[in-house]
């Protein structure tokens, strides 16, 4: 339609046909002032039927370059980037090797092109200015292994260690021996993270290449210097070799992996490959419930709950979770299931004690106060008894029972002044007090809550 900018594809085809890059060989001609000035005003236009015309009459490679660049321009304010560094590598072969024209349409082709490009890359390389490697390896990546393990050899590199592991990073996959090399470059002792990232390609690079007890030490000396979060990456590394190598052992290091360092993140994919074996084997089950709950993997540790014959532990901390995301219904419903199933169970303590607070999250606050009853005829030595008045007390008050949450929040600062509910407890005495219209005391109690808990995090506000 009149006023629409076209597409730059076809503007692609049919510079292909006219311009392929085998024939871009010949000696360019001074640009002449007119095209040049022709070349620039399409720019500002945005007329790319004009700039293909003044292709076609351009008389000589220069003039074509400049038409082809101001394509470029268009493409790349269209967002078409990859037609626009492919125009704009055009346009700089068809300049000599030392015109200074031709390196910076290469660059702005490397600055502009959203993918790998080996061709530019050579291209750069060939050009004879001083290229960064670290461009290079963006834009040749593997393809151009070669020329930049024979690049990392200076060692007057700037950032030569970092240029190393990303080479290797880079590599690994379909070139591990190569990596190695790579890695065998790295000069000095690296700071954090740089120094983990590149124990992590060095343990992976020698699985890859063969050198699987040079590996199997690498991890040792890990796991001996303490360092779980890396060891933790080794071992699930060491999982995956295994299983991509056909061997059957590979769930034992993915286990370890959760036990060493739970948060890691490659352990959402470790828990899909080891999915089906969890819900069929209730003791790998059970032994991936306090990793995942610690580690953050909740939506994980809830599934698994879910399982006919789940483990108990498992089923607890599943409801914790719930509890913690504040989905206090399937909280409290896991729970009675729980204290259902194993009313004697080894969470079942904990169990009753957070159905109580979560009833009364969920505004079942008779329901509430009956399970803390309950709790405290059963567990009367529960170490968790000190914590009772408060949990009592915070559930009434949540509910606007402020006068009946009074007396739980004074037997905490009574009872159990030790407590680490107890800066809690007496605040929330003096906004109970406060609320349920005993202003003088309340006055007089903030008083004495300031000159008694300065630490507290509700001294500010008091």
């Amino acid at each position: 339609m009149p006023g629409e900018s076209p597409s730059i594809l076809p503007a692609i085809l049919l510079l292909g046909a006219l311009l392929p890059l085998n024939a871009l060989a010949g000696v360019a001609t001074p640009s002449e002032t007119s095209i040049a000035f022709s070349v620039s005003q399409l720019a500002l236009e945005h007329s790319r039927h004009e700039a293909l015309e003044v292709y076609r009459r351009a008389s000589n490679c220069s003039e074509r370059s400049a038409a082809l660049e101001a394509l470029a321009r268009l493409a790349a304010q269209d967002g078409e980037s990859e037609a626009a560094a492919r125009l704009l590598l055009r346009a700089a072969l068809l300049l000599p090797d030392d015109s200074p024209d031709r390196l910076r349409l290469l660059l702005d082709a490397a600055d502009v092109t959203p993918s790998p490009d080996p061709v530019l890359a050579r291209t750069l390389l060939g050009s004879g200015a001083r290229v960064s490697p670290f461009l290079v390896l963006r834009l040749g990546g593997a393809r151009l292994r070669w020329e930049l393990l024979e690049m990392i050899r200076d060692t007057t590199l700037e950032c030569r260690d970092y240029l190393c592991i990303e080479l290797a990073d880079t590599l690994l996959d379909e070139h591990p021996g190569d990596a190695l090399s790579a890695l065998s470059c790295v000069s000095r002792e690296l700071p954090e993270p740089a120094a983990s990232d590149m124990g992590r390609l060095l343990h992976r690079a020698l699985l890859g290449s063969g050198g699987i007890d040079s590996a199997g030490v690498l991890l040792a000396e890990t796991i001996a210097a303490g360092d779980s979060e890396l060891a933790s990456l080794m071992l699930h590394d060491l999982g995956i070799w295994r299983l991509e190598s056909g061997r059957t052992d590979w769930k034992e290091p993915l286990l370890s992996s959760f036990d060493l360092w739970p948060a890691a993140h490659a352990h959402s994919s470790a828990y899909e490959l080891l999915r089906p074996c969890l819900m069929e084997d209730s003791s790998l089950c059970a032994r991936v419930a306090d990793p995942f709950y610690s580690g953050g993997l909740w939506n994980e540790l809830y599934e698994l709950a879910l399982v006919p014959g789940a483990p108990s532990h498992i089923v607890y901390l599943a409801a914790r979770t719930r509890d913690r995301l504040g989905f206090y219904d399937q909280a409290i419903s896991m729970l009675e299931a729980y204290l259902a199933r194993w009313p004697e169970g080894a969470d079942a303590e904990l169990a009753m004690l957070y159905l109580a607070i979560d009833l009364g999250r969920a505004g079942r606050t008779g329901e509430s106060r009956e399970t803390f009853d309950r709790f405290e005829q059963h567990w009367p030595a529960s170490p968790r008894m000190g914590n009772l008045p408060w949990y009592r007390g915070s559930v009434l008050f949540d509910s606007g029972l402020y006068e009946e949450s009074i007396g739980h929040f004074r037997e905490t600062i009574t009872r159990y002044r030790a407590n680490v509910t107890a800066d809690d407890a007496h605040y929330y005495l003096c906004m109970a007090l406060l609320c349920s219209g005993h202003t003088p005391e309340a006055i007089e109690e903030l008083r004495r809550f300031v000159s008694t808990w300065p630490r507290s995090v509700y001294f500010e506000i008091a």
